[in-house]
């Protein structure tokens, strides 16, 4: 670390929920970093498993660990417990069941040596099966970025969750209050609290280094299917349109990607939700729900090949056309790709 580099304070925050098998892992990654001016705080969401008693042995044996264990109320509301007992500067969320690299406090350190950025992007491996594959995240440019665009940057690479970036304390503690009233979605509930943060954002630091590894479970939340993971997608929209709102010059930019987002979120859930196990008449109901959205229909402006590729608006297309020969082709379709079932 350079002399002259300010030695930030860190409050690292970690969500775990009956995480036994992984929390380890991740725990000895974050107090073997190379820079040691933090806090470890872990936030228990209600865990059934062995999760509370491997915490409670950490909280023993190293003063900078504090495990605090809360009912099962979801990620959103986990976060929020301990964005607010944190200490630090800098705040930065972890999933329990991801780790980071040695190198990961130092690093994020070493981007605000110029300035007190209020957040600070960094990049990651998807990791899966023990295999580490560089995430698809790009950014405008590295170093400072203008707030108007980030925001378009993150809404454009669906850069949402909260675990790669380290968000300045008061930035997170102002967006608290509102945090706690959103609502608990499906999936994907980073996607509505990001950008009540970000609307507040004045400042942002990109680094394209990869510093966490982000563990993909086949039955998690976001990579599993539920039956309303389309309609949670349009209310987390409509929550997102109210937290940019205030950028009377951006907002209808801000909307159009948005909207552009959800085409593409609809195309890939689509084949999910008709190759489920779910009842015939439930998928019904979900169907007529998206056709009946506002959101969805003032998407349709945007249902095009300049916004979307071939197979997204294909499938779009046909969606919107007529549904039951969307079934026969997406029939079709999975027997040729082999799309596996919900």
């Amino acid at each position: 670390m350079n002399s002259e580099t300010k030695n930030h304070f860190f409050s690292v925050i970690v969500l775990g929920y009956n995480i036994q098998k992984f929390i380890s892992e991740c725990l000895n990654s974050i107090l073997s970093q190379t820079y040691k001016n933090f806090e470890l705080i872990i936030i228990d969401d209600g865990s059934k498993d062995d999760t509370s008693n491997i915490c409670k042995e950490y909280e023993k044996k190293d003063p900078r660990v504090h495990y605090y264990f809360q009912e099962n109320s979801g990620t959103t509301a986990a976060r929020i417990h301990g964005y607010s007992l944190a200490k630090g500067d800098y705040v930065i969320a972890v999933d329990g069941d991801d780790t980071v690299n040695a190198n990961w406090l130092e690093t994020i350190n070493n981007c605000l040596a110029k300035k007190d950025y209020d957040c600070v992007f960094y990049n990651f491996y998807n990791w899966e099966n023990g295999q580490y594959t560089p995430s698809y995240t790009t950014f405008p440019k590295l170093g400072e970025v203008e707030p108007v665009e980030m925001i378009k940057n993150v809404i454009e690479t669906r850069n949402h969750p909260l675990w790669n970036k380290a968000f300045k304390r008061d930035l997170i503690l102002s967006c608290n209050s509102i945090a706690a009233t959103l609502p608990k979605l499906s999936m994907n509930n980073d996607t509505i609290h990001i950008f009540y943060i970000l609307s507040n954002m004045k400042s942002s630091y990109t680094c394209n280094d990869y510093l966490l590894n982000y563990r993909i479970l086949p039955k998690s939340a976001s990579h599993g299917f539920k039956l309303h993971n389309i309609s949670d997608a349009f209310l987390s929209i409509n929550y997102s349109i109210d937290a940019l709102k205030n950028d009377e010059n951006n907002i209808s930019e801000y909307k159009k990607l948005l909207l552009i987002s959800l085409l593409k979120m609809i195309s890939f859930r689509l084949p999910m939700l008709f190759f489920s196990n779910t009842a015939k008449n439930e998928k019904h109901v979900e169907i007529k729900k998206i056709y009946n959205e506002p959101l969805y229909k003032e998407s349709k402006k945007y249902e095009n090949l300049r916004n979307l590729n071939f197979k997204e608006f294909v499938f779009l297309k046909i969606f919107r056309w007529h549904i039951p020969f969307m079934y026969f082709v997406l029939k079709g379709i999975q027997k040729v790709t082999k799309f596996s079932r919900g």
